[in-house]
């Protein structure tokens, strides 16, 4: 009853063009458990990043409620998102060799974003979401990937991407080919801002050899980091593809925000309808997660699970378990 209830304030608030877009609600179960708090907003105003700063911000505040200090007075300064946006604005147009890049990635889809190497079959209209979560890792295992990494010269997420680089060509015979988000926090004054500071980029990676594959991973953050407005212009914009195939990583020990009492935070998304597939890793103290989200149809109830199951061995044989 209590999710129901949650999920109805969330829907009602948590809108883009909401006053106030996001709720913030406090849960109290009784019986001497300990209160959940409830940070929620609509997925285009935050990211990942900035539910980290808020969970931290908030923690603050109420410390120096409890303590009788002046809320947030030691927190640090913070720019307002649309700063940077304006900054992003005001870049010059990418390389060319950036421009030609995104145009070879995109040819080679006929134009498109990339797509899912296996069929999902009828998907021409968004349908009903699927939600795999996977504990690939616990925290001493994802310990010996990230071992396994740093003795092939190269950091977990480019071993990552060697796992799904050898199933998207055993299984569909083609390159691993994704839309691959990244931040554009680059300069330390937006590292405690909150807003949407990811830009798409597309990793294409043919070889599974580790090197090659971070090598994959550098370009896709290089493809990410200019204005992309010019250089999807020639394809009316970014293209909405159903079929859609994106990968994010996301390190959260990597993150330049002390943790302090954030151990047991969860990231909780919304029910959508979907006509792509969106797989999310997550790393953390606890290990290494998988999420992802796919249309419900049965040739992609069959296929996309095929795939999770391949990437999901292929990870575990890394580290031999």
């Amino acid at each position: 009853m209590t999710r129901e209830v949650l999920r109805e304030v969330l829907d009602d608030g948590c809108r883009p063009f909401a006053t106030p877009s996001h709720r913030l609600c406090l849960i109290e179960p009784g019986g001497g458990a300990d209160p959940t708090i409830v940070i929620a907003s609509d997925h285009a105003h935050v990211d990942m990043w900035s539910l980290l700063v808020l969970a931290r911000d908030l923690a603050e505040v109420i410390d120096d409620a409890r303590e009788d200090r002046a809320p947030g007075a030691a927190l640090p300064a913070a720019r307002a998102f649309a700063d940077h946006s304006a900054e992003l604005a005001s870049r010059p147009p990418a390389p060319e060799d950036i421009t030609t890049r995104w145009a070879e990635i995109l040819d080679a889809e006929g134009g498109q974003m990339p797509l899912f190497p296996l069929t999902l079959g009828d998907v021409a209209a968004a349908r009903s979401e699927i939600v795999d979560v996977r504990d690939v890792f616990d925290g001493g295992e994802f310990e010996a990937f990230c071992e396994r990494a740093a003795a092939a010269g190269v950091r977990a997420i480019a071993l990552a991407v060697s796992v799904m680089t050898r199933v998207s060509l055993a299984m569909g015979d083609q390159p691993l080919r994704a839309v691959f988000p990244v931040h554009s926090r680059h300069d330390p004054q937006w590292h405690d801002a909150v807003g949407w500071f990811i830009t798409n980029a597309v990793i294409e990676s043919s070889d599974p050899a580790p090197a090659a594959c971070a090598r994959a991973v550098k370009e896709a953050i290089g493809l990410g980091s200019h204005p992309l407005g010019p250089i999807l212009a020639p394809y009316g914009g970014m293209p909405a593809t159903p079929g859609m195939f994106a990968v994010s990583w996301l390190d959260t020990g990597r993150l330049p925000i002390a943790p302090g009492r954030l151990r047991d935070i969860q990231y909780v998304s919304a029910v959508v309808r979907t006509d792509g597939v969106m797989i999310w890793f997550i790393a953390n103290d606890a290990g290494l997660h998988l999420r992802c989200r796919y249309p419900d149809t049965p040739e992609a109830r069959r296929n996309v699970g095929a795939w999770l199951d391949a990437v999901y061995g292929g990870l575990r044989d890394t580290i031999g378990a």
